[in-house]
């Protein structure tokens, strides 16, 4: 016979009624959850343990970074999870998300773990037997910072990396070379991030201080573009140093700062440096900071939450901003009024804002303008 059950909140599971005196075998499987606790890092933690510049000593960590699931960790596994971290795949071909190890057998040569233990075998049972666990290894997720809920955690930090580029108009047809540089790029071993683009198309990509080629960027949806860059030993990089080049080609015209953003849509907007490999979020400002475009509000990151996100918006002006935060069925939960001021600012919404799980509505006016965007929060 052969029976299925879904694992409780807790993740515990059990096969009540059996017959008695017989043997079973017992496994685990998870098939979706792709990206829970994967991003550029474990690129840049498998890439250092390939090279010698820092092995791995434990061997859920080799289960994970085997990605195309061949019983090794090549650089094959890179290629296939940066693909899936550029969003030009859902799900890694070979492999589930999750695996799922008999937890009473320890891995005994963290470097050669296979083949995996994956099935608990009982043989006679005449008992109960309540005791029988598994260990689940999130496939891709090096940095075991997965979540069990399948939630993404919010990144939490107060750190930026700040990208610039310069501002200029642009006309249709028109093939643009846009330099990225860094206002302070200190021992970085890899960013991410998307950016959304109105009216380019992605020609290519040149190298600069960063090494990056074709597999760096991808084009999962139209107008978006998302990067994902890793180096094993860091790269400091001054102000004046272009970081890479990006070649556009403009199929319509504007000014550059009015067609490009970046943002975490598809892939997460962040960077990792130093020795503890701290995760700080990247920005991208185009033009000079005293350059202030016309009024904008825009998405607020994390999304979904669940204690604090952090909504940015521009005024081209000092001025009186009004902030509302709707329920989806229209209920006004939150109004307020200030004087803003020109340039980018910002503001943060807690878990008390949004008291209750789900879908809200929040819009800022400004001078006669008024734009709405849509948030989740999560408990």
């Amino acid at each position: 016979m052969e029976k299925q059950r879904l694992t409780d909140v807790s993740g515990d599971y059990m096969f009540g009624d059996l017959p008695v005196m017989v043997d079973y075998h017992i496994t685990g499987e998870k098939r979706d959850d792709w990206m829970n606790g994967v991003s550029t890092l474990d690129l840049v933690m498998i890439q250092r343990h390939i090279l010698g510049v820092a092995p791995f000593n434990n061997g859920y960590k080799m289960v994970a970074a085997d990605v195309n699931n061949d019983g090794k960790v090549t650089a094959s596994d890179l290629v296939i999870l940066r693909k899936m971290i550029l969003g030009l795949i859902a799900e890694l071909p070979n492999n589930d998300s999750w695996r799922f190890l008999d937890a009473a057998s320890p891995i005994v040569d963290v470097q050669n773990p296979w083949p995996l233990d994956e099935e608990i075998v009982i043989e006679g049972v005449d008992h109960d037997m309540m005791q029988q666990h598994f260990m689940g290894v999130k496939v891709g997720d090096v940095s075991q910072d997965a979540s069990a809920d399948g939630i993404q955690a919010e990144t939490r930090t107060s750190s930026r990396l700040i990208l610039q580029a310069e501002d200029r108009e642009v006309k249709a047809g028109e093939l643009v070379r846009m330099d990225i540089r860094a206002d302070q790029m200190d021992n970085v071993n890899g960013m991410q991030f998307t950016l959304r683009m109105q009216g380019f198309v992605v020609e290519g990509i040149e190298s600069g201080k960063l090494t990056v080629d074709g597999s760096n960027y991808g084009s999962p949806a139209a107008g978006e573009m998302t990067f994902s860059w890793s180096d094993e030993n860091g790269v400091r990089a001054g102000s004046d140093e272009v970081l890479f080049t990006l070649i556009l080609r403009s199929e319509q015209g504007g000014k550059i700062s009015e067609m490009i953003e970046l943002g975490s849509w598809t892939t997460r907007a962040e960077s990792y440096s130093g020795e503890e490999f701290e995760v700080s979020k990247v920005e991208l400002r185009i033009g000079k900071e005293d350059e202030v475009g016309s009024f904008a509000l825009y998405q607020n990151e994390p999304n979904p939450f669940k204690q604090l996100t952090s909504i940015q918006y521009q005024l081209p002006e000092n001025g009186e901003v009004v902030f509302e935060l709707q329920t989806i069925d229209g209920k006004l939960v939150m109004q307020k009024s200030w004087k803003g001021q020109k340039g980018k600012n910002s503001l943060e919404l807690s878990a008390a804002d949004a008291p209750v799980s789900g879908v809200y509505y929040y819009t800022m006016r400004f001078q006669g303008q008024q734009i709405s965007k849509a948030l989740l929060k999560m408990e």
